[in-house]
């Protein structure tokens, strides 16, 4: 029986291919700066600020962060503060960009008799429409009942209240009748 060992598979594959195991060890990489410099420029395309719309903002740095690394925190917990500072680098982003259109008199606001095709169809909207004002309507719904409850509560709570009220006031009443007879009656 033969050897048929994992390094003797091995050396038989590479032996049987000697272009290969000789083209393995013949790669020099090159770094054609020049090349690479030209391809670049075939790539690039020459297009002013209005087509790219690119802008830069410096990142605002977070003061109170416990893990800095170039002012963002980069802790796990810390996701409404990452968030935040998103938010605000996009919110100067969009400023910067409104102050550099406005510079060169591109208008930004959308005139009132706009025509945008919708992504959505209207029959869908409606539906989506008819939806939302249903929940609206259980959501009122349901605050009315609670406040009808409560009206009840309040309601019943008054009512002993007065009828609590109007014992008292005709036990007094009483017990002046009382006191007044005594007097006439020991008089």
């Amino acid at each position: 029986m033969s050897d048929l060992s994992d390094v003797s598979i091995d050396d038989d594959f590479v032996s049987n291919i000697p272009s290969v195991a000789t083209q393995k060890r013949n790669i020099i990489p090159v770094n054609n700066v020049v090349g690479l410099q030209e391809k670049l420029k075939d790539f690039q395309l020459n297009l002013d600020w209005i087509e790219k719309l690119d802008i830069t903002v410096k990142s605002s740095t977070d003061t109170d962060s416990s893990d800095k690394k170039g002012g963002i925190d980069t802790e796990a917990e810390h996701d409404f503060k990452r968030e935040m500072l998103f938010y605000n680098q996009a919110l100067q982003g969009v400023t910067k960009a409104f102050k550099r259109l406005k510079k060169m008199g591109i208008p930004t606001k959308r005139p009132d008799d706009y025509f945008a095709e919708m992504a959505k169809s209207d029959a869908h909207m409606l539906k989506v429409r008819e939806k939302l004002l249903n929940k609206q309507m259980v959501v009122e719904r349901t605050e009315k009942v609670r406040a009808l409850r409560e009206q009840k509560k309040q309601g019943k709570k008054i009512q002993r209240e007065i009828i609590e009220s109007r014992k008292r006031e005709k036990k007094q009443m009483i017990n002046a009748l009382k006191k007044t007879k005594k007097r006439k009656n020991g008089c």
